[in-house]
């Protein structure tokens, strides 16, 4: 039996590659990150870069968005699943 691939995408803040299903799928719209809904563009942050302060800044900084907000939605990813 064939093994199935999973696609591989690469975290915007550290580069580092690995399986779609383990990175966080975030969108960056009209000055604010928003969970990924579905259609347009995306990006993807790796747990390690979710979880440092240092990274977080530079993302939020890259997309003109607030730093708060940022932080506010990755909470809400770890505690929803």
């Amino acid at each position: 039996m064939p093994v199935k691939n999973h696609p591989i995408r690469m975290c915007i803040a550290c580069r580092t590659r690995d399986s779609q299903s383990a990175l966080i799928r975030i969108q960056f719209e009209d000055g604010r990150a928003l969970p990924y809904r579905g259609t347009g563009r995306s990006s993807y942050l790796c747990h390690a870069c979710s979880q440092d302060g240092k990274r977080i800044r530079k993302i939020a900084k890259r997309f003109r968005i607030d730093e708060a907000e940022l932080l506010t939605l990755l909470k809400e990813y770890y505690t929803n699943g």
